[in-house]
């Protein structure tokens, strides 16, 4: 059953059984399951896809690739929720069933059309060179059903690209619906291209290419998103090997954004004359966001996978999770980002952080902390510290303004691994002042930090055992602590 190509629909009987209780067996490990993080009951999470908001209710998708096969099968998992916190499993699923994406259901995205949910993606096949086909696939949600079109909405790309041509992202603006799509030149440059739309859908032309800078920048680009945001216009996209010059990251894959003039859709180019390339969370493991613009809100989700080192859940079943829904919004030319504000429901008890009395105190496996930092010394921060082990160490300069978070000791090392893991993060804050104020979001196995309203954001995994509950404050200089946490319950 590990190296079939069945679809898990097609499994026979027998299999079918031994695969159900698999999955139910996997998915009722509770060693190193997130509490309130999206993970996948079984195989391999990826991108978030298909994030929009239908008939009251909020929808995600994400790809899944539920177990190994010879052809590497990725589905489209859904989730749906009504308030961005408690999510259930849709039935249907996107499955790679057909000449079009008999490979995988990559990446892509949904909107709301005439009272149904439009989805657009692309659909990967290999043909018998092993030679990457691309096709962008239409498919609308009907009940519990996904119904797929007969044939893509777009063929191929365009002359003078590769087959790397993935990641629709669908929006509508006055009256009309564009696609941007994420792709390659054939000389190996990266871009984005937009297409518009038919009124019907079933037509889609080429509209422009997306260019900005002045000079290509890395050979790839991923999971573009286009959208207007408090008066400007954003890009964010994951340009696959750019260069330190224009953009520093450590992470396997950058994950980052551009602000810009709004983008008219009248044909004239949307060039940027000192862009400032950035990444969308300065931490360890974020990318292919997508976001959603409903309700008067701008919301972002990314996916917390790409890893330079195996993860310890590997060997239990399942991989990575999503990150938390978070709220933009754009103050003074710089990109915010805070969790949404209905991750709220989920506090307990409320705890007041009292480090002259309590410099160390016991917190929960899955926590918020609200903490600020005033004055002109330095903090050392031990979360999810136990006995012989620092846990998660976040370190505060507040005279030189830098934050520093070091995982090393809650990243443990994996048997067989041929990378050096990714341990350490360095970031300089913007501040008006000489006050830090930290948003610290920990589940089970990963951490979200949010620098002084959102302006920077930092986050990635961690791995300890439930009893690591310790938090432990050092204070050297002039520097006082004040602020709360909360239990978090689902």
């Amino acid at each position: 059953m590990a190296l079939d190509n069945h679809l898990l629909r097609d499994l026979p009987p027998a299999e079918k059984k031994l695969w159900d209780e698999k999955v139910k067996q996997i998915a009722s490990q509770h060693s190193l399951r997130q509490v309130f993080h999206i993970e996948a009951p079984i195989g391999f999470l990826g991108d978030p896809n298909g994030f929009s908001f239908f008939q009251g209710s909020w929808y995600l998708f994400h790809q899944w690739i539920p177990r190994k096969t010879q052809n590497k099968m990725v589905y489209w998992r859904g989730l749906r929720s009504k308030d961005l916190v408690h999510w259930e499993s849709l039935p249907a699923t996107i499955d790679p069933d057909t000449k079009y994406d008999s490979h995988g259901a990559y990446s892509g995205s949904a909107w709301v059309n005439q009272g149904q949910l439009e989805i657009f993606y692309t659909g990967n096949v290999r043909n018998q060179e092993n030679e990457r086909e691309a096709y962008q696939m239409r498919a609308t949600l009907a009940g519990k059903v996904i119904k797929k079109a007969a044939v893509p909405a777009i063929m191929q790309p365009p002359a003078g690209y590769t087959m790397n041509f993935r990641d629709p992202k669908v929006w509508q603006q006055a009256g009309k619906t564009y696609a941007i799509i994420g792709t390659q030149t054939k000389s190996g440059a990266g871009r984005a291209i937009i297409y518009e739309a038919s009124t019907d859908l079933k037509a889609w032309h080429l509209k422009e290419v997306l260019q900005p800078f002045d000079h290509d920048i890395g050979y790839m680009w991923e999971c573009p998103n286009f959208f207007e945001l408090d008066g400007s216009q954003v890009l964010i996209f994951c340009p696959q090997g750019a260069d330190s010059k224009d953009l520093e990251y450590k992470t396997l894959f950058p994950n980052a954004f551009v602000i810009g003039p709004k983008w008219s859709g009248d044909g004239s180019e949307w060039k940027l004359k000192q862009p400032k390339l950035a990444l969308v969370d300065e931490g360890f493991e974020c990318y292919a966001s997508q976001i959603v613009q409903a309700e008067g809100r701008t919301i972002i989700v990314s996916w917390m996978g790409p890893s330079k080192t195996p993860l310890p859940t590997d060997k239990l079943g399942w991989s990575n999770c999503l990150s938390l829904p978070r709220e933009l919004s754009i103050k003074d030319g710089e990109l915010y980002q805070k969790p949404v504000r209905e991750l709220t429901s989920l506090f307990g008890a409320a705890h007041v952080i009292d480090i002259e009395h309590s410099p160390s105190f016991k917190a929960t496996t899955a926590s918020h902390f609200q903490v600020t930092f005033k004055g002109t010394g330095q903090v050392q921060w031990n979360v999810r510290a136990q006995a012989n082990n620092p846990g998660l160490v976040i370190k505060v300069d507040l005279r030189k303004h830098a934050l520093e978070v070091d995982r090393q000791a809650v990243f443990p090392p994996v048997e067989g691994a041929k990378t050096e893991r990714d341990t350490q993060r360095k970031l300089q804050y913007s501040s008006d002042d000489k006050a830090l104020e930290l948003e610290v979001w920990l589940d089970h196995t990963s951490f979200e930090i949010f620098v002084n309203q959102g302006r920077s954001v930092l986050s990635g995994r961690l791995f300890t055992t439930e009893t690591a509950q310790s938090c432990n404050f050092k204070i050297n200089g002039n520097v006082t602590v004040t602020g709360e946490w909360h239990e978090i319950v689902k």
